[in-house]
């Protein structure tokens, strides 16, 4: 990068120094490497290893990237409990994705307990971000009121955007923070 030629050998041996010496951005940035073989051999125990320090040190992506870990069982056992942490403490910073995973989450009992009134609070809070996602689902609830079986209906629309995967409806984040 910048006036020298890339060499991914030497920037991930300065993200491991940096890393090991408590750099959230570094241990983010050498998850990211583990996880899609950058570098290094794809490790998603490693991958995840980072991504927690990173995540307990309140970096956001890192918190992401963990809450998807602990969904999918990538690196660490499946827990939707700990994926519903993780992702809390994201969406809690004002990450749009993880609002409306929330919501998601929430509107199925998901990690967390099936709270309909917690996922429109959620849905709401990704909405006014510009998320149209959510909006629909808030556009539902506001067209309907309380009619009934209209979270019933939601519960189908959250199916539908889930595709098949079973706790991450969005895909994880895919750019290095640097």
């Amino acid at each position: 990068g910048r006036g020298m030629p890339a060499n991914k050998a030497e920037a991930l041996a300065w993200f491991i120094k940096a890393a090991q010496r408590g750099h959230a951005r570094a241990q983010y940035n050498l998850g990211v490497a583990y996880s899609r073989g950058d570098g290094v051999s794809i490790n998603a125990t490693a991958a995840a290893t980072w991504f927690g320090q990173a995540a307990k040190q309140r970096h956001v992506l890192a918190q992401l990237s963990l809450a998807h870990a602990y969904s999918t069982g990538s690196g660490v056992p499946v827990n939707a409990v700990a994926a519903a942490d993780w992702m809390s403490k994201a969406a809690e910073q004002g990450n749009v994705h993880a609002q409306f995973t929330m919501g998601m989450w929430h509107s199925k009992g998901l990690g967390v307990p099936l709270n309909l009134d917690a996922a429109a609070q959620w849905y709401s809070k990704a909405a006014l971000q510009g998320d149209t996602r959510a909006q629909h689902n808030l556009g539902l609830i506001r067209s309907h009121g309380d009619k009934p079986g209209l979270w019933q209906r939601l519960r189908e629309a959250a199916a539908q955007l889930l595709q098949g995967t079973l706790l991450w409806p969005v895909a994880p984040p895919t750019r290095t923070d640097l």
